[in-house]
């Protein structure tokens, strides 16, 4: 797993692209298309703004290293989403805030309370 993470994070410096696994080959694929990596039932996805989806084998720590410096944002412990889908924001109770994206994805994104203000404070900057 630890080579995997470097070879990625490798390519990713290079090309701004990472390699995933698919049907018995590899895709390579534009940062840019990423919309959101989601942790659902212990698997990491990455879901492009296309809509379409694929597993990744890289936790979400591994991941989160890769995409810094990009236009990502890890918005809770399960979700990591760029910035460029994001539609709009709606606070929430607790101090959470409710994320409305420019693509289609079905479970809800939420900014924990514990994030929102260094989330706002990234959503800002350009």
């Amino acid at each position: 797993m630890k080579r995997n993470y470097l070879q990625q994070k490798e390519l990713l410096s290079k090309d701004k692209r990472v390699l995933i696994n698919h049907k018995g080959g590899q895709l390579s694929i534009k940062v840019v298309q990423i919309a959101i990596i989601a942790q659902v039932y212990q698997v990491n996805w990455m879901v492009m703004r296309s809509g379409e989806s694929y597993i990744l084998n890289l936790s979400l720590k591994e991941i989160n290293a890769l995409l810094s410096g990009y236009d990502f944002f890890q918005v809770n412990r399960k979700q990591i989403v760029n910035k460029e889908v994001i539609k709009k924001i709606t606070a929430r109770s607790f101090g959470k805030l409710e994320l409305t994206l420019h693509v289609h994805y079905e479970n809800q994104v939420t900014v924990s309370k514990d994030r929102a203000k260094r989330f706002k404070e990234w959503l800002a900057k350009d």
